[in-house]
């Protein structure tokens, strides 16, 4: 299984898969990542792009929450927008494409809770059947990028430099309590078309900024960077919403492992007899 620890789980910590993103023949993992997640309490199970879905499958009782995280590399067209072409410039991983769509249809399916951050909000969309902007400036939104001064520190160049307003009776709406937050998005895709089910949860002018899929325990993404200042009133809430999802999932497994022990050694005993 090309799957990677990187801390060891205890009985007590819960263990969030993220994914990583390709390196060439390598496959890689900002730090950033990691530092958000163990301030939550959480162990981390890197998973490499690539992985094969019946590897993911058997990882899935392991898990207890998926972050999808940012990336370098956009969402290759033939995903999402087949009438859209290659546009000059644009890097492409597609064996992540591949394990992140999987993984997040996991996720419904399995009712586990995801977090999907910038690119990862995008592969939560396509993966619903929805599609995405090849360039959000080309279509009119503007380049949501920020241009800083090499060298400059990593929360300088992911400031919050603009607003997202919040959709009201929502998700985001009651986690902060607020109907605007300042953000950091740093992307050039964006959402075009929802996918199935999915609802909007806040905009930063006509762009969407962050989604949910109500009926779900967790699935959220947002096109900004939380885990960048992650204790931030623009971030927090999101993480503790995560993290209250997490441990409602791992306390809900760990009542139904005894059950399932005194099943096992039940069918164990009439064999034995």
């Amino acid at each position: 299984m090309r799957t990677a620890v990187i801390s060891f789980p205890s009985h007590h910590r819960p263990v969030v898969g993220v994914l990583a993103n390709s390196r060439g023949h390598n496959h890689g993992l900002s730090q950033r990542w990691l530092d958000a997640l163990h301030a939550q309490g959480f162990d981390v199970h890197v998973i490499a792009p690539g992985t094969r879905v019946q590897e993911l499958r058997a990882l899935l009782p392991k898990l207890d929450g998926i972050l999808l995280p940012g990336g370098d590399a956009n969402i290759h067209p033939s995903l999402h927008s087949r009438n859209e072409g290659i546009h000059a410039g644009q890097r492409f991983d597609r064996r992540r494409d591949i394990t992140a769509i999987a993984l997040a249809l996991l996720a419904v399916r399995h009712r586990i809770p995801i977090l999907g951050i910038c690119r990862g909000m995008q592969e939560m969309n396509v993966a619903l059947g929805g599609s995405l902007h090849q360039s959000v400036k080309r279509a009119g939104f503007g380049e949501q990028r920020m241009r800083p001064a090499p060298g400059k520190p990593i929360e300088d160049r992911f400031r919050e430099v603009h607003r997202a307003s919040i959709v009201r009776r929502g998700m985001l709406n009651e986690a902060f309590g607020a109907t605007a937050i300042a953000i950091n998005s740093i992307h050039t895709q964006g959402i075009k078309k929802l996918g199935r089910g999915l609802v909007a949860e806040a905009f930063h002018g006509r762009l969407m900024e962050a989604f949910s899929l109500p009926k779900h325990p967790f699935f959220l993404g947002v096109q900004w960077h939380p885990e960048v200042r992650f204790d931030s009133p623009s971030n927090a809430p999101i993480w503790h919403g995560f993290r209250v999802a997490v441990e409602t999932y791992a306390a809900a497994k760990a009542a139904r492992r005894p059950e399932a022990d005194r099943e096992s050694q039940s069918v164990k005993s009439a064999l034995v007899a």
